[in-house]
């Protein structure tokens, strides 16, 4: 197992976000998104970028979060399932997020409609 640990948001469907100290191995992330490894950005022009079960939505995992553009507020996407919120170092390496990250992201996906099953 891995020993380097970061400082990420986990979020759970139907819950609040919440701060996690994790390993960076891939059988954790698996583990941790019960599932087969994906990344998405759904923070544009941003390192920060969410590691989710990219066979969620085929697996109908429970709706967790819309993905909705900054500017308009339109959805354009849905997280279904645990998510976990990162970032990443100059080496596209898995980092944890700052202190600030982590309490802008905590308030931003709380305010985030969650999404209805």
């Amino acid at each position: 197992m891995s020993e380097k640990k970061i400082a990420a948001l986990l979020v759970e469907p139907g819950r609040k976000p919440r701060r996690v100290e994790t390993h960076t191995d891939l059988q954790t992330l698996s583990r941790l998104v019960d599932g087969r490894v994906g990344v998405s950005y759904p923070v544009p022009d941003t390192k920060v970028f969410a590691v989710y079960n990219e066979e969620g939505k085929w697996e109908g995992l429970s709706p967790n979060r819309w993905i909705q553009d900054p500017a308009t507020g339109q959805a354009w996407d849905l997280m279904v399932g645990t998510f976990l919120l990162c970032t990443s170092d100059e080496e596209g390496e898995l980092a944890g997020l700052t202190e600030e990250q982590l309490q802008y992201y905590q308030e931003e996906l709380d305010r985030l409609m969650p999404a209805a099953e």
